[in-house]
């Protein structure tokens, strides 16, 4: 029996479809219905992509009528989407005092959404915690292993995201109630991001116990697009874990951010390039650091310009103090003008290993590593890998506590 290519195509897709090996990934419709007692009449409803914090589009808006609203919005395969909810007085753009959400994954298809009472939806930016999946109060149909997948990972990854917000909202009130000491700040900071580690570190697990999840492929991206977040050999582990996911569109974007962000990942050579030290002599900055002695080497990017680079001066001499003997510390200055770095090492008074960096080396130092502020703080290990990048002096302390 002889088969045409088209025959052998649609063969395979129903075959596939049959083993629930693949999700859809061409752009479909997806239609979201439901119940929220307690709603008033006009109150807005909207969907919102939420693939993560940088790709937040409304794509389909409405409104609750007498307890009931129907959405219509276009997905491409598995996508997590916020089903927002106004809540509060409507002012005159029709827009609420504040959003409650209910978090989903969702395909295209007909879901069906019932809620106990609209004040049982949590707030975003609310006291009580972090937006979450409650089945007490909500009730998805429809939505399949896809929806059930990803309220198991949100379960999973419960208590570590309350203590992500929690971080979070003290740095929030430390800021709005007037608190603008940079050193707080900036461990306010430090403390956010050691609990984003810890939650990332558990969805990693997470989406290693299920490869075939549709939600794994979607903590897979998020890996692959952080950058001296994991090494490269981690990354191409993360991509053999997903070969067969389901969502082999979020799987081809997988590939093509590792790829891109390569240059970006931990363990990369440092290299080299040319700085010229206070007494105006050019050289080659790794002489200068501490891989010729065995040791690390913190480089410190920063200017004279720079408020928040001259705060962290104090912190880089404790280290200096307390680590001398076994780190090796160059400031790097992005300065364009010789005289205001000098001046601002004399104000300083900083006794460690001072640089600045021409205009084509900062330009290339920049580019290599994705420098877009400062101060940045980077660690070298002996071997010449980065092995932190960061704005945090905090951070830098914490890594040479546990490794020095």
């Amino acid at each position: 029996m002889k088969f045409s290519l088209k025959c052998l195509k649609a063969l395979l897709l129903v075959s596939s479809i049959a083993l629930g090996t693949t999700y859809a990934q061409s752009r479909g419709e997806v239609v979201i219905t439901g119940q929220i007692p307690g709603a008033k009449d006009g109150t807005p409803i909207r969907l919102v992509r939420m693939e993560d914090k940088e790709d937040k589009i409304q794509f389909a808006t409405g409104a609750i009528e007498k307890g009931t609203f129907a959405l219509k919005g276009e997905l491409i395969g598995p996508t997590v989407v916020y089903l927002r909810v106004g809540q509060g007085k409507i002012n005159a753009k029709g827009l609420p005092d504040r959003w409650a959400s209910i978090p989903m994954m969702l395909e295209q298809g007909k879901v069906k959404v019932k809620v106990v009472h609209i004040d049982s939806i949590p707030l975003e930016y609310g006291d009580q915690g972090p937006i979450s999946f409650n089945r007490k109060n909500v009730d998805v149909q429809g939505a399949g292993k896809i929806q059930a997948q990803y309220e198991e990972y949100l379960a999973r990854v419960k208590d570590a995201d309350f203590k992500v917000w929690k971080a979070e909202r003290t740095a929030t009130d430390y800021f709005m109630s007037g608190g603008a000491r940079l050193d707080s700040l900036s461990k306010l900071h430090y403390k956010i991001k050691v609990q984003e580690i810890k939650k990332d570190s558990i969805a990693d697990v997470f989406m290693r116990q299920h490869p075939m999840y549709a939600v794994s492929a979607w903590i897979g991206l998020k890996q692959a697009k952080s950058q001296f977040t994991y090494s490269g050999q981690q990354l191409q582990d993360m991509t053999v874990v997903l070969k067969d996911n389901p969502d082999q569109n979020r799987y081809q974007q997988i590939l093509v951010e590792v790829e891109k962000n390569k240059a970006f990942a931990l363990h990369v050579p440092f290299g080299d390039l040319q700085v010229e030290t206070p007494t105006g002599e050019v050289k080659q900055m790794v002489p200068l650091m501490g891989m010729n002695k065995g040791k690390y080497t913190l480089v410190d990017f920063w200017a004279s310009w720079c408020g928040p680079c001259r705060s962290a001066i104090p912190h880089v001499r404790s280290l200096h103090q307390q680590y001398g003997q076994q780190l090796e510390i160059v400031a790097a200055s992005l300065d364009e003008k010789a005289a205001n770095w000098k001046k601002a090492m004399d104000d300083e008074k900083m006794e460690w290993t001072q640089v600045i960096l021409p205009g084509k080396s900062a330009n290339e130092i920049m580019g290599r590593f994705n420098i877009n502020s400062i101060p940045t703080l980077m660690m070298v290990n002996p071997a010449g890998e980065v092995v932190l990048l960061t704005n945090s002096s905090d951070e830098i302390s914490a890594y040479i506590k546990k490794n020095l």
